[in-house]
């Protein structure tokens, strides 16, 4: 297009009113002189050869223009589908990066779990103060273990259906979880204890799940 346009300014066209301008011109002149191109009128003579330069300069700047433009249209044409694919690899990315992170969490989570767990199996029994501890310490760390694990199931390039084990798991801990609210409401230490160790094993399994470390 460049180029084109360069063309278009050295012969005097611009803006597409050139070619009509120089035509009109040249007829003009001829018609107030009265002189005639065939007897050899050499103004005439020389405007209309003008005139004809210029119709065939900005036929040619026409058929740059198209070409220019066709070449553009083609390559917007092979860039879109490349657009799209860099742009769905980078979600991809991005969408990994987020499931890795929430995997990491489930992680330390557990490790928290745990430490839950030595602490209260070192309590000789749970009292009123030891129940509001551990209802605060689960708010924190075991109760968003579900939604995590539900989240990372969506994250998965092949999330789970119903019936996959991965999907099955969430819904364990989610029954875990509730014993154990139960557990602490009674202030049974080993009735806790047991549903802490179910917590443990859940989540252990689900880490070691291939899929949710890829």
């Amino acid at each position: 297009w460049g180029l084109a346009m360069a063309f278009v300014t050295a012969v005097g066209v611009k803006g597409g009113r050139g070619v009509a301008r120089g035509a009109a011109a040249g007829a003009a002149c001829c018609a107030a002189r009265g002189d005639d191109v065939g007897k050899g009128g050499a103004e005439c003579t020389r405007r209309g050869v003008l005139a004809t330069g210029v119709r065939t300069a900005g036929a040619a700047v026409a058929a740059a223009v198209a070409a220019a433009a066709a070449t553009a249209t083609v390559g917007a044409g092979a860039a879109a589908p490349r657009e799209a694919q860099a742009a769905e690899s980078q979600m991809d990315t991005l969408l990994d990066k987020r499931r890795r992170k929430i995997v990491q969490s489930v992680a330390l989570q557990r490790e928290k779990v745990k430490q839950l767990y030595d602490e209260i199996a070192a309590f000789k029994k749970l009292d009123a103060d030891d129940v509001l501890y551990v209802k605060r310490y689960n708010t924190l760390w075991v109760y968003p273990l579900v939604s995590n694990m539900q989240e990372i199931n969506s994250l998965l390039p092949t999330p789970p259906t119903s019936s996959d084990r991965l999907a099955i798991l969430p819904l364990l801990m989610k029954g875990h979880l509730a014993e154990l609210r139960d557990a602490l409401a009674a202030a049974s230490k080993d009735k806790v204890l047991g549903e802490l160790d179910e917590v443990l094993e859940t989540v252990d399994e689900y880490l070691a799940a291939p899929a949710v470390n890829i």
